[in-house]
């Protein structure tokens, strides 16, 4: 196997378990999504200001190409993480992260419109599997979702499918640090207003909250996101990306006692073995 497209396997397994993790947060936090994606974002932005300088190279901080497409991607982001966090805290984090991953799907079909990347013809087998392992989960929670909740997640599944494609186009040549930081810089612009209108608290552990979701869920994250895009093609992260889901309802049943159904046991199988697949195949073309 070659060493950079194992090396954006990896990188894309351990992205999905860090996000799998992420609404956790956003409950513990007792924040409102805008507000606390306020904070995730500046704290990311400060973290990658400090890597860049410690990096020697600051003086580079530059886009190399597709300004606007990087700028682009900003503020389908921030919308991603509004709608994304508005349903977790509307809805359960299995519905809510469930809809959400509706985004690679939308990424697939938008991609060869807009980054021109080729999708082989097989790739519709596991994109079949893995969307049978979400209807199969779905059929067990989305009666017990509010409304709102579930039509929040399906904006960020929208978004999230936009923010991929716009993202293989945008980390061509830019290097993933200087497209993260642009984008939460973007963000920080749209969300500051959100925290002289919204009502909010923070109690003594929101800090330590928000600063392991700048640092690990945002800004190292989204690092390893992009780099893993430079390195396998978008049907193959978005297959794997459908682990994120997964990983999800599994902590969300050991740190919220919510317990999957053998529905939702069923159809995370399905959406691994679907990623499992895409990766099979993919190889076997490559030799």
């Amino acid at each position: 196997m070659d060493a950079k497209y194992l090396k954006g396997i990896l990188e894309m397994v351990l992205t999905t378990f860090i996000w799998g993790s992420v609404s956790l947060f956003a409950i513990w936090s007792k924040l409102p999504s805008p507000v606390f994606v306020f904070y995730r974002v500046l704290i990311a932005s400060i973290f990658l200001a400090l890597m860049i300088i410690a990096e020697g190279e600051m003086a580079s901080l530059r886009i190399e190409e597709n300004v606007k497409v990087v700028l682009i991607s900003g503020v389908f982001l921030t919308l991603n993480w509004i709608f994304f966090f508005y349903a977790v805290l509307l809805t359960t984090v299995a519905n809510a992260t469930l809809l959400y991953y509706t985004g690679p799907v939308i990424a697939i079909t938008l991609t060869p419109i807009i980054a021109k990347e080729k999708q082989p013809k097989w790739v519709a087998a596991p994109i079949i599997m893995a969307m049978a392992g979400i209807l199969l989960i779905l059929s067990e929670g989305l009666s017990a979702g509010n409304p709102l909740g579930l039509f929040f997640g399906l904006l960020a599944g929208f978004s999230y499918g936009v923010l991929a494609a716009i993202g293989k186009l945008a980390s061509s040549r830019n290097r993933p640090e200087i497209i993260v930081f642009y984008q939460c810089l973007v963000s920080i612009f749209i969300l500051a207003p959100f925290l002289f209108i919204t009502d909010y608290s923070i109690e003594w552990i929101t800090p330590l909250i928000l600063l392991t979701v700048g640092v690990v869920h945002t800004a190292l994250a989204l690092r390893l996101w992009y780099d893993a895009l430079r390195n396998i093609p978008m049907s193959l992260a978005s297959i794997l990306s459908y682990l994120d889901p997964v990983f999800a309802v599994f902590l969300a049943w050991i740190f919220l006692n919510q317990t999957p159904a053998l529905n939702t046991i069923l159809g995370g199988c399905l959406i691994v073995v679907a990623g499992m697949l895409t990766t099979l195949l993919y190889n076997i073309g490559r030799s």
